[in-house]
């Protein structure tokens, strides 16, 4: 007796299907191709690993249990298939040949016997797959005929399913990385802050929403002649500015250093680096402002005398206040 699916023999897949392939004058042998949706390293994959072979392999319905799995030029391949109606059916197989990404050919050796050999060639768009079914017995390969083509274009089918299932994650992963890692500044809406006559710069977060834990950064477009945030110095967190477009002036530690596109500027944290950025130009200048997340926090704006204290990075709950020195508290006032 011939078990329906010792005749099936799996093939790869993609939604596109190329025209039949004319019926070989051999009635021993089966042939059909198809063109896949996926690299040849991608389709040689899921014939090589026991867990995505399982999951494919065999017309609609049918499922696998592998017992034992040897992917090697004489290896074997034994597993028993089982049907929608539960009959299970023992399948013994040796692989004959393998060919990374290029061909893999299999010897069915329960009966009826055959071989199978499954090529793969790079292709616009995917992978052209060439499978070729030779049986032993001519009069077998007859009867079964109108199990078997049929059987091996649902093999295809699934295939299909399982690599464009893979695409489709690989899209969505592929979608949630580049949201949570890449920014990009002409994307981002910018905010203007505007205090005349001195200060006028448009900006935007660009860590804010990302995986970024230990850096801030931000975009920031300076109008011509003016300042960007006052003349400052940091207690705790370390600076760096990069020049994309335009040129302006670092004022820093009480001196004017140029900057133009390009330059790349370090500012180490405490009293010795007091620094400010003026656009000296008439073109808006664009920089990026990238800073390590530090808290607590302590700036100090030398200009105006004033200091600024921030607590914990959590915008919910942020510590922030604003003095003047010479307003200094005894350490006991207002305790009981």
């Amino acid at each position: 007796m011939v078990g329906r699916p010792a005749l099936h023999s799996g093939v790869v897949a993609t939604a596109f299907k190329a025209p039949p392939h004319p019926m070989p004058t051999d009635a021993r042998t089966f042939h059909t191709e198809r063109l896949i949706a996926a690299a040849p390293a991608r389709v040689y994959q899921a014939f090589a690993e026991a867990g995505q072979l399982a999951a494919w392999w065999g017309p609609d319905g049918f499922s696998n249990e592998f017992e034992s799995f040897d992917f090697k030029p004489g290896g074997r391949w034994i597993f028993v298939m089982v049907g929608p109606d539960g009959a299970r059916h023992a399948n013994t197989n040796t692989f004959v040949d393998l060919q990374p990404d290029a061909r893999i050919v299999i010897q069915h050796e329960s009966a009826p016997r055959f071989l199978l050999s499954v090529k793969l060639a790079p292709a616009a768009g995917g992978t052209h797959l060439s499978w070729t079914q030779v049986f032993e017995d001519a009069a077998v390969a007859q009867v079964v005929a109108h199990i078997v083509e049929p059987a091996n274009e649902q093999n295809l089918d699934r295939l299909s399913a399982l690599l464009a299932h893979d695409a489709q994650a690989d899209g969505a992963r592929a979608g949630q990385l580049a949201a949570a890692l890449i920014r990009n500044v002409e994307d981002v809406p910018l905010t203007r802050l505007l205090r005349d006559p001195h200060y006028d710069s448009r900006g935007a977060s660009l860590a804010q929403g990302t995986a970024a834990r230990k850096l801030g950064a931000s975009f920031d477009v300076l109008a011509p002649g003016k300042r960007s945030c006052p003349y400052h110095l940091h207690h705790a967190q370390e600076e760096m500015f990069v020049v994309l477009e335009g040129c302006g002036t670092l004022r820093v530690a009480g001196e004017m250093l140029p900057l133009k596109a390009g330059d790349v500027v370090f500012i180490p944290p405490g009293p010795q680096y007091p620094h400010q950025i003026l656009n000296t130009s008439d073109a808006p200048m664009k920089y990026l402002s990238i800073s390590t997340q530090e808290a607590p926090e302590l700036c100090e704006y030398p200009d105006s005398g004033k200091f600024m204290a921030l607590g914990s990075r959590d915008t919910a709950q942020r510590f922030h206040a604003i003095g003047r020195r010479g307003s200094d508290l005894d350490y006991w006032d207002g305790e009981a």
